[in-house]
């Protein structure tokens, strides 16, 4: 991800000595949403080989979607 885009707390919280973890990005929360996406598609059996076997692909992809809604999230979203 380029430096330029901003990638907030998606669930922030007050840190502490016992929990010191701010929590996830929002970022990961968009991957997460895009996998789970793609993921509740998978109809049959060819289509759960083809994410079994292009894992790295299919992970990259999410990412590369958290990316466009960030940058989309800086210019104010869609209009």
């Amino acid at each position: 991800m380029s430096e330029q885009i901003p990638d907030p707390l998606a669930y922030p919280r007050p840190s502490s000595a016992a929990s010191p973890q701010d929590g996830m990005t929002l970022r990961d929360h968009f991957a997460g949403e895009a996998l789970g996406g793609m993921l509740g598609n998978v109809c049959n059996e060819h289509d759960r080989k083809t994410i079994r076997t292009n894992q790295k692909i299919v992970a990259e992809y999410a990412y590369k979607l958290a990316d466009a809604m960030l940058i989309e999230r800086m210019k104010g979203g869609a209009k």
